[in-house]
């Protein structure tokens, strides 16, 4: 597969997960914005006000593998912006997508949920 090919696909699982969160979360389309290919830092930039709803900084991943999974969780934590939780978000090949975190985010969630 060429890096065209490659690149395209990773935009597009990019543009879903955002349309999500602005579905989800009922934010404006100004408020989440997909950041274009190979650009540094997190692959979804939030307003301020989308942060405080939507407190995470999310890598995405449309690969065939994850096996270098611990690498790719690494780079959402080196993209991770102040005051949000890094988050990897993986495209799996038969369609169903997964998150991962790390597992005090997790219960620090769970907790919070748990308290409503």
């Amino acid at each position: 597969m060429n890096t065209r090919y490659l690149k395209e696909k990773g935009r597009k699982f990019q543009q879903k997960i955002r349309d999500m969160i602005i579905e989800e979360f009922n934010f404006p389309e100004s408020d989440v914005r997909s950041c274009s290919m190979g650009a540094p830092g997190v692959d979804i930039q939030l307003s301020k006000i989308a942060k405080e709803k939507f407190p995470f900084s999310v890598e995405c991943k449309n690969v065939k593998k994850l096996s270098p999974l611990s690498e790719y969780y690494k780079q959402s934590v080196s993209n991770c912006v102040d005051e949000t939780m890094p988050v990897l978000i993986s495209n799996m090949p038969d369609g169903h997508s997964l998150v991962t975190m790390s597992v005090e985010d997790f219960f620090f969630l769970a907790k919070k949920f748990s308290e409503k």
